[in-house]
């Protein structure tokens, strides 16, 4: 019997998985799909990625969460995904998951940059 998980780590696996799953089923697609929108799963991730955003974002507006959680998730997800990639390396993650892994970064570092931008110009 598998111990239970405390509740931030069993809502985090949840969502994880939920994720996971919404992206399985959207690249079960049929021959002509595939034909048009390709095998990779670019697309569902970045529909994925704009949910979550507005979801989080949504949240915040309402106060029923606070910067600190966004802070904490944000560090810890790309610290994970950094990790991740230190311990399986290129070859194990295949060509196609490491594109997935690099373009990641880039964008992380992409919103990284505008949001350093916005601070610093404010600040000054």
């Amino acid at each position: 019997m598998t111990e239970k998980l405390p509740p931030l780590e069993e809502g985090l696996l949840q969502a994880m998985k939920a994720i996971d799953n919404q992206i399985a089923r959207e690249m079960q697609r049929t021959p002509a799909v595939q034909d048009a929108e390709g095998v990779q799963k670019w697309k569902p991730f970045e529909d994925r990625l704009e949910r979550v955003a507005s979801f989080i974002l949504d949240s915040l507006g309402s106060n029923d969460t606070q910067l600190d959680s966004l802070l904490v998730l944000s560090r810890a997800f790309t610290k994970a995904l950094r990790l991740a990639v230190e311990d399986l390396g290129g070859e194990v993650l295949g060509k196609v998951r490491s594109e997935y892994c690099i373009q990641a970064f880039e964008e992380i570092q992409v919103d990284a940059d505008k949001g350093r931008r916005e601070l610093r110009d404010e600040l000054n």
